[in-house]
Parts: structure tokens; sequence; C-alpha cells
């Protein structure tokens, strides 16, 4: 599929949610193995060090990795819904160090801020509206600094 930048991702990816490390490990490296191209983590899931010690046993542009930050206020390093733009700067750059990795293919808001789960849409009496903003901006200048292909 051709993202609307110009990047190309595999329909297919193997996922890691809800695995510790090695877990991600023995599972990623078997579908690596199996022929898979893309592989699909989050931040929150924890266990970047077996998806990152997977990675390591394929050439890194071989594989499609998609990676997601958590919406803000929902995930405990983003509690603070006034500083969603630097927690998810942290989360960003956090997670590309635990995947040890200079870059990923995709980086994906993984669901919106807790209080759009309240009140079912982004609007301005949560606040929820500008988190999404703040979250965005930061994933754009990641996107901008070489860090990311894609963003969504």
């Amino acid at each position: 599929v051709k993202l609307g930048n110009g990047v190309e991702m595999p329909l297919l990816a193997a996922g890691s949610g809800g695995w510790n490390s090695s877990r991600a490990f023995q599972s990623f490296s078997a579908a690596l193995k199996a022929g898979f191209t893309a592989i699909d983590t989050a931040h929150e899931y924890g266990n970047q060090e077996g998806v990152a010690k997977a990675l390591q046993t394929v050439p890194r542009k071989s594989v499609f990795v998609e990676t997601k930050v958590p919406g803000c206020v929902t995930d405990p390093s983003s509690l603070n819904p006034f500083r969603c733009y630097s927690a998810t700067q942290k989360n960003l750059a956090n997670d590309l160090h635990e995947l040890n990795l200079s870059y990923v293919d995709l980086v994906l808001l993984h669901y919106p801020p807790a209080p759009t789960w309240i009140v079912r849409s982004c609007g301005n009496l949560t606040g929820s509206c500008e988190m999404i903003r703040s979250q965005w901006r930061a994933m754009e200048e990641f996107y901008k600094a070489g860090k990311a292909r894609a963003i969504g």
C-alpha cells in the first residue's frame, strides 16, 4: 500500500501487543524467518528490547517497522494534560532508543487522548483538541528530523 507521502507499506505485519520482551523476540524472529516484511509494535507494550533483538537478525531496510505512541493522559508517562507535547517527544525518543533504531517507517498515534473517550469527540470543553494538536506537532517534528518515514 502506498501512503500519502509515497512510502510503501506492506499489507500484513506481525504484531506484539501483550507480549513480554522474550516472547516478542521469539515471535518476531520466527515471523521474519518466515518471510514477514513488517512488524507492528507500540511504546506502551514495553517489549522493545525483544523487538530490537529480533530486528538485529535482518538487514534494517528489509523490514517495515511501525510503532505507536499512546494518546495523552492515557499512559503513566503522559498523565499531565498540559505536557502532551513533551510527553509525546519523550515517548518517541524512548521508543526509538529502545528499538535500537535510527528511524522507524511509521509512527501512529495509538488512540486519542483520554478526554475524547468521555465526550466522544475532539472538543474545547475537555482540551482534547489541543492535546491532539500538541501530540501531532511532536510527531511532525520527529518526521521532519528523519526519525520516521511516515506518521499518522
